[in-house]
């Protein structure tokens, strides 16, 4: 059995989101180069992910739990690298 968070009562979906942030920050819905942010910030949670990880090794950690973060890293990688050449192939010009 698979769900999602829109499976859940009150969590708004992605297009929810989009929306509701375009319409407080007074911009139109439609976000070309959101695909390039997307990235962006998934490739930015595999740098903090690298970084507690490194903590950890350097038993400079905070978090109990930082030696998972090591296993995260590349799989963020591959997720921010997938979304961006998702982008490539939309917006070779953004």
């Amino acid at each position: 059995m698979t769900s999602s968070l829109s499976d859940n009562a009150g969590v708004p979906t992605p297009g929810d989101l989009i929306s509701i942030y375009c319409r407080c920050r007074g911009i139109p819905s439609s976000l070309p180069q959101l695909n390039f942010y997307l990235a962006l910030s998934v490739f930015k949670m595999a740098g903090i992910a690298q970084g507690i990880y490194v903590r950890h090794l350097l038993c400079n950690a905070s978090a109990p739990n930082a030696a998972q973060f090591g296993q995260s890293v590349e799989p963020l990688a591959q997720v921010g690298l997938q979304i961006a050449q998702r982008c490539q192939t939309v917006c070779p010009d953004g």
